[in-house]
């Protein structure tokens, strides 16, 4: 813990992460890895690997950073995988649809980025399409959302896909939610 410390001290994060893990503290090893250099996706694999998917440790990160930080940056791909990995299918069906701030308590405020065209992913609509068929609770949380809601989530998705010069796509989109 001692040579862990001394290295956040010289600014050797991935050092003082690894220490960190030497000395048996993951929750640390995590926050210095998310918190310092900012890489979100290597503390998930540092947690998944050291703790294991059911750990506390990396269940409460998933649950106090990532989701938050999803809601944040638009991000329902994130989302859904952190909803999924905290046995929550019906959320991660949801939060495809409506927006993910809105499943959090207490909601967390998107930035300006969240509303650009670039968080728009059509190939959300076919994640959507295969995860409500998945179980029961995701069919549960697909009941959640309005029929309106999902319309227009469909129609968004097929006006993407002409956008991007796939007609077919957006048709043939159109044709699976009649």
């Amino acid at each position: 813990m001692k040579n862990a410390y001394a290295l956040m001290g010289r600014r050797r994060f991935e050092y003082a992460a690894a220490f960190f893990l030497l000395a048996d503290h993951l929750q640390d090893a995590i926050s210095v890895l998310h918190n310092q250099l900012e890489d979100t996706q290597l503390a998930i694999a540092v947690g998944r690997v050291y703790g294991g998917d059911d750990s506390p440790i990396l269940l409460n990160f998933l649950r106090d950073k990532v989701l938050p930080q999803a809601a944040r940056e638009g991000n329902r791909w994130l989302a859904t995988w952190a909803f999924w990995m905290l046995n929550k299918r019906d959320s991660a069906v949801r939060c495809l649809v409506t927006p993910v701030s809105k499943l959090l308590s207490p909601p967390e405020t998107p930035n300006f980025k969240s509303k650009s065209y670039l968080t728009d992913d059509p190939a959300l609509v076919v994640l959507y399409k295969q995860l409500r068929e998945k179980s029961l609770q995701t069919l549960r949380g697909a009941t959640m959302i309005g029929m309106r809601e999902e319309w227009e989530f469909v129609l968004h998705t097929a006006g993407l896909y002409e956008r991007m010069g796939c007609d077919l796509l957006a048709l043939d989109l159109g044709k699976l939610y009649v």
